[in-house]
């Protein structure tokens, strides 16, 4: 079970604990017990005409109950679309299976009731009792009519109540995230950093027939088929899974061998391109599937909204800027590929990824750009930083890590120079922010120091980091003086 279902089953039996479920199970028991002392049965008898009158309150209820939820559900989406991001929407519905699975559940026993009513019920007479097999039936809608009132409309109601928090719905991001990634980390494992073959005038191009956002590509059905068909000397992805495609763009690249007779060449480029042109999905929507990006470009809008003026929550921020740390975190874990064009080991086929650098820069830059004259964003930053890079065992992913705190550093402190932050924090937040910046610089160089081998780029950004420590050093015995 993944961790967003794991964690949707736990949160769904703490809310049965409740006082108000508390109640409900302790009076319905005591009603139990005091029906089945009396009549020694649970099932309810009575005349055909009772029963209609008994289907037709419960199917009155049950609309009523519908157009309530459905109700519920539109104010918890519009209230989240503007508090939060038009894009976590989707998340509440369209994704969200406890809700669907509510809304169907009401719909569809307003369906049983109705088809008891005029398929069971009316053809018998209204004075007569009707057989035990109709009882069984009946006894069955009304008492699961009685479990959707006590039980799930309370219970629904709640967790609609839970779903608009703000921390909820950064967390269910984060885990639909998480789960993505874990998934992805099965084909990272297969894959190999690698250039793209060279243009040339025999490649042939697969060309979309639809525009839209690619939502998945079925790589395990690519890979089948070169080891099938040899003739396919590579198969390369030209965009990556949640780009947008417009009509007529290139989606994948192929080439085939020179060997192969003209008339053989013919028939494998038309069944290759026909073949290829089923492995790929387009849609209105980014989806999570295959696409860690997205679930990280949902955070950031959160955080963004929440720093706005309009808004002005930095807590929210806050709690934003700590999942998107245990993200990266976790992609640092999985080792995620850091080229852009990256290999599947046992087949020539190229798959194009986005990138850790890409993941990293998205997932603070624009945070610490609206944040950057708000202590506590800035802190945050640089201690998540700072956490990243304890855990980091890749050389690749330890140097986009510490470009991104040089850049960072250097806006600081040129933001200090300029006296612009000044106005925004006190003397003691920046001296605090200055000695958590030179901490984090710190231990990025004590990081790098555990490579024996640096590559130029890498010497270089250790060299600028080591004179901005020096910097913020000089800096924070200043203010602290």
């Amino acid at each position: 079970m993944s961790l967003k279902y794991r964690e949707l089953k736990r949160e769904a039996l703490h809310l049965l604990r409740g006082p108000s479920f508390v109640m409900i199970f302790l009076l319905t028991s005591i009603a139990a017990a005091v029906v089945y002392t009396m009549r020694g049965t649970f099932l309810i008898y009575a005349t055909v005409q009772v029963f209609h009158d008994m289907m037709n309150l419960l199917i009155g209820l049950l609309a009523g109950i519908v157009v309530t939820t459905y109700s519920i559900t539109i104010v918890a989406l519009q209230l989240t679309s503007t508090q939060f991001s038009p894009r976590v929407i989707r998340h509440l519905l369209s994704q969200d299976l406890y809700t669907q699975i509510t809304l169907g559940s009401f719909l569809s026993w307003i369906i049983f009731c109705l088809i008891i009513k005029f398929w069971i019920l009316s053809p018998l007479p209204f004075d007569a009792p009707p057989g035990y097999t109709a009882i069984l039936w009946i006894n069955a809608a009304i008492y699961g009519a009685f479990f959707l009132l006590a039980v799930l409309l309370p219970h629904f109601i709640l967790t609609i109540a839970q779903n608009i928090n703000a921390a909820h719905i950064i967390r269910k991001i984060a885990l639909h995230t998480l789960d993505v990634v874990a998934e992805e980390a099965q084909a990272w494992e297969q894959m190999e950093k690698a250039e793209a073959p060279a243009a040339s005038e025999n490649d042939c191009y697969v060309k979309s027939k639809r525009f839209g956002y690619i939502q998945e590509i079925d790589y395990e059905a690519i890979r089948h088929w070169l080891r099938r068909h040899p003739g396919v000397l590579f198969v390369e992805q030209s965009r990556s899974v949640g780009a947008f495609l417009t009509a007529g763009a290139p989606i994948f690249r192929f080439r085939l061998s020179a060997t192969l007779a003209e008339a053989q060449r013919h028939q494998l480029m038309q069944k290759t391109g026909h073949f290829l042109q089923r492995c790929y999905s387009v849609g209105q929507f980014r989806s999570f599937r295959q696409d860690v990006h997205f679930g990280i470009r949902q955070i950031v809008d959160i955080a963004i909204r929440a720093i706005s003026p309009a808004v002005n929550d930095p807590t929210t921020a806050i709690n934003c800027l700590d999942y998107l740390g245990q993200l990266v975190l976790s992609l640092t874990e999985y080792r995620m590929p850091t080229g852009r064009v990256n290999r599947y080991r046992n087949e020539p086929l190229y798959v194009r990824t986005v990138t850790f650098d890409q993941i990293v820069s998205q997932a603070f830059d624009q945070i610490y750009h609206f944040g950057r004259h708000d202590y506590a964003v800035l802190s945050r930053t640089f201690s998540l930083l700072n956490t990243c890079v304890r855990a980091v065992s890749k050389q690749e992913h330890l140097y986009v890590l510490g470009d991104e705190i040089g850049e960072f550093v250097e806006d600081l402190l040129q933001q200090i120079e300029m006296e612009t932050i000044q106005a925004h924090v006190s003397q003691v937040q920046l001296a605090r922010l200055a000695g958590i910046a030179r901490r984090t610089c710190d231990d990025w160089l004590a990081k790098t120091e555990e490579f024996a081998e640096m590559g130029n780029k890498m010497r270089l950004l250790h060299e600028k980091i080591q004179n901005d420590s020096r910097q913020l050093r000089a800096l924070h015995d200043a203010l602290n003086s």
